[in-house]
């Protein structure tokens, strides 16, 4: 197929549109919440599949005739089509297990998406803690398939969405995912445990955790002015504490000021933005902020009646921000966006004025122009060395 396309001209970000247009279809199928339209969306989600693994494959074959520049576009924009498609797909289960009843639809596929965002930037970090040793094991291979393997998760939701129903398959996809975050996480920790007795290794491993932080200017800022001086894992699970036990309690039951406490508290962890990250856990940091920042976001959203679909926008927004985010991000040169401080920041913000619906409907809009606009880039990129 690969062939077929590069006869035809077919690039990958063709492919990539082939890709996001068979998911949307399969959306609008499993939305009706009829076993026909399931049966129809497991059609297009076949091909939603086949048009994304033949334009990894195009992508892969593009440096033998293409400057490596082209690759990395085509890689970014291949992986936010595929992200997208997923999105759309879990977005259709939610309606159509609305349509019949279902209370917590909308709440899985936030929790899903999340936990796809959370299952890829794990697997990321912990790629480079394998990278430097030896130790890898089954659990990791295990762990870093299924946190990548698309047709498998569309092969799942497209069978249990025909035979139990759409919410049983965001249940079975959500579980997929927490198993995948399980394995990937145990894996890195084994295979971390060298990094102190390597120190080549350890230096290695510095780039990937601070660039995955998708720290915003405040935090950035901040971390320059301590020089690196403040290890960032304790100040980081310190936060995700305090946004747990906030969460528990009941945001909406808090009064304004108290809503920004999970925030205030998470904020500790911004002067570690420009430490090396070269600790045995350090590579958790990014993985720890994420799920503290969704956690907020998810939490704040439903608790203060946000409709479902907004708050999965801003979900999962931000995690196509994140996809490829190396490709913008050096170090601390070229980040783009308000980063993680200033989402949470936004959000909470909106619910202390009573306006929470506005506030998440504007940061969706303006994490879709972000990701419009590297989406842009990466399709001009990738023109431009045809």
């Amino acid at each position: 197929m690969a062939g077929r396309a590069m006869r035809r001209s077919l690039g990958p970000a063709s492919l990539t549109g082939i890709c996001v247009a068979c998911g949307a279809c399969a959306a609008a199928w499993l939305s009706a919440g009829t076993r026909a339209g399931s049966l129809r969306a497991a059609l297009a989600l076949g091909a939603c599949y086949l048009a994304a693994v033949t334009g990894r494959r195009l992508t892969a074959m593009l440096p033998a005739r293409q400057p490596a520049v082209a690759m990395t576009s085509a890689g970014c924009l291949a992986a936010r089509g595929s992200m997208l498609s997923e999105l759309a797909v879990y977005a259709g289960l939610a309606a159509g297990a609305a349509a019949r009843g279902s209370a917590d639809a909308w709440q899985l596929a936030v929790a899903a998406a999340s936990a796809l965002a959370v299952a890829g930037t794990l697997a990321r970090c912990a790629a480079a803690v394998a990278a430097r040793c030896a130790v890898a094991g089954l659990p990791g291979a295990l762990g870093r398939a299924a946190a990548g393997a698309l047709g498998g998760r569309l092969l799942l939701v497209a069978l249990t969405a025909f035979v139990w129903g759409d919410q049983r398959a965001l249940q079975a996809v959500l579980g997929w995912l927490v198993i995948a975050v399980v394995l990937t996480a145990c894996s890195a920790g084994q295979a971390s445990r060298g990094i102190r007795a390597d120190g080549t290794g350890s230096a290695a491993l510095s780039s990937a955790p601070r660039v995955w932080r998708d720290d915003g200017p405040a935090a950035r800022r901040v971390g320059r002015a301590v020089k690196g001086s403040l290890v960032p894992l304790p100040p980081a699970l310190l936060g995700l504490a305090a946004t747990a036990i906030a969460v528990g309690l009941g945001l909406r039951s808090l009064p304004p000021v108290l809503v920004l406490t999970p925030l205030a508290v998470l904020l500790l962890a911004a002067p570690g933005a420009s430490h090396p990250h070269n600790g045995r856990l350090d590579w958790l940091v990014p993985s720890v902020l994420l799920v503290a920042e969704l956690l907020y976001i998810a939490a704040l959203g439903f608790q203060t009646r946000v409709p479902g679909p907004a708050v999965l926008a801003v979900c999962g927004l931000i995690m196509l921000g994140r996809a490829q985010r190396d490709r913008w991000d050096r170090g601390d040169r070229g980040a783009r966006g308000i980063g993680w401080e200033g989402r949470m920041l936004w959000a909470g913000l909106g619910a202390a004025f009573a306006i929470p619906t506005f506030a998440y409907l504007a940061l969706a809009a303006y994490l879709g122009v972000l990701v419009l606009l590297d989406v842009m880039a990466s399709a001009g990129a990738e023109g431009e060395h045809r």
